[in-house]
């Protein structure tokens, strides 16, 4: 056999084949003659065929992280009270010494959060407030006070959940 008559007798193979794989997929994938399409029916001898039933997964959306509000007092001075408020609930927490820190976590949901820092204190200093929201400074407030006199410091806003 001359190699021109080799090649043709190779693709011929290969045609046939394909051919025949081609042909025993389409076998595997046409109706059953006795059930009718592959939809969980009965058929004529009362067998029920199994459904195929293809799951599209969704996309997966990210969970939302939420934000992060953080509220702190500085400086020197008797600090005799600190409250601070979130969306109404206010949360007191008496006597503290400076520095004090609170992380607040705020819901990512595309509403409006208000809130609110009170200091109150006795005697000579100053307190300095700040609220810091996912890393950037929203508000800043503060007072001092001297003697035997007592004072308070209040920062507040509303953020963006």
């Amino acid at each position: 056999m001359d190699m021109a008559m080799f090649t043709t007798v190779r693709a011929a193979s290969r045609a046939i084949g394909c051919g025949l794989l081609l042909a025993a997929l389409a076998a595997g994938c046409a109706q059953n003659p006795l059930t009718g399409p592959e939809t969980g029916t009965p058929s004529a001898t009362g067998a029920a065929t199994p459904s195929v039933t293809a799951i599209a997964s969704a996309p997966t959306v990210p969970d939302r992280q939420p934000h992060t509000l953080v509220l702190e007092a500085t400086g020197g001075g008797n600090v005799t009270s600190v409250k601070y408020t979130l969306d109404g609930k206010d949360v007191q927490r008496g006597a503290v010494t400076l520095p004090w820190r609170e992380s607040i976590t705020i819901p990512n949901d595309g509403q409006p959060h208000s809130y609110s820092l009170e200091v109150e204190f006795r005697g000579g200093g100053k307190v300095d407030l700040v609220a810091i929201f996912n890393g950037q400074v929203v508000a800043r407030g503060g007072s001092a006070g001297s003697g035997n006199s007592t004072g308070n410091a209040a920062v507040g806003g509303t953020v963006q959940g």
